[in-house]
């Protein structure tokens, strides 16, 4: 089995990373250049408010599971920059989504009321 997380490097990534069942295989995805973690099968670099790098990442790596940890997690930047909070906390889901492969979205209070 083979588990896509989106979100990787940060804190919430880093823990489901740790918290993957043995034997299962991961991959990673961010916008840093290169990965934290050593564990990764394999990792790209997306930008996943761009759909079809987000979509290209996905046929690439075919997961088995997508775990979406990406989120605009800066709530004044986020008031700030409402249509990029949109495009990663909702759009970027919604595409997700569209690749029909099993995914858990984690979100907070902030995103959503």
């Amino acid at each position: 089995m083979k588990a896509l997380i989106f979100g990787c490097n940060g804190l919430l990534g880093q823990n489901l990373l740790r918290a993957l069942p043995a034997g299962w295989e991961a991959a990673g995805a961010g916008i840093d250049t290169e990965p934290i973690a050593s564990r990764l099968a394999d990792y790209r670099k997306v930008d996943i408010t761009q759909r079809p790098e987000l979509e290209t990442a996905i046929e690439a790596i075919a997961p088995n599971l997508i775990l979406n940890a990406a989120a605009l997690t800066d709530v004044d930047l986020g008031e700030r920059e409402q249509e990029l909070c949109t495009r990663l906390n909702r759009d970027c889901v919604g595409w997700m989504a569209a690749s029909r492969i099993p995914m858990v979205h984690i979100s907070s209070d902030y995103v959503f009321d």
